[in-house]
């Protein structure tokens, strides 16, 4: 079974865009329940939230990969799909020497998280 490992992340990463839009719109301020957070979130000019929503991104792009690793066993260990998985995040990551550490899940999950940004930067959502 040949399976095209770029449309399903963009497809996915579609999905969890989706969620994070509904969720937070255009500006993700999270309400915080403690003085400290609140006061450190306006201290950090909206940066603590910033990056609870990264976090959540990124798991539920660890969550979605895990998800289709279960069902795609085989894909797991398929040679194609773990090359094109690492030209894709070497192209794409800072430190691009990472990249060799990662099992294909957590390399899956960055790519879905690339395509996720994308799509939260074309509705102008940054991150």
């Amino acid at each position: 079974m040949k399976i095209d490992i770029e449309n399903v992340a963009e497809e996915k990463g579609k999905n969890i865009a989706k969620i994070i839009l509904e969720k937070y719109g255009t500006d993700p301020r999270i309400v915080h329940k403690s003085f400290f957070a609140s006061f450190l979130d306006g201290l950090l000019n909206g940066g603590f939230s910033r990056f609870k929503v990264k976090k959540e991104i990124y798991a539920r792009s660890l969550h979605e990969a895990t998800s289709f690793f279960l069902n795609q066993c085989d894909a797991k260990f398929d040679d194609k799909i773990i090359e094109i998985l690492q030209v894709r995040l070497k192209a794409r990551l800072q430190n691009p020497k990472e990249v060799k550490k990662m099992n294909p899940e957590e390399m899956f999950a960055n790519l879905i998280e690339i395509y996720v940004v994308d799509f939260l930067l074309e509705d102008d959502l940054v991150l």
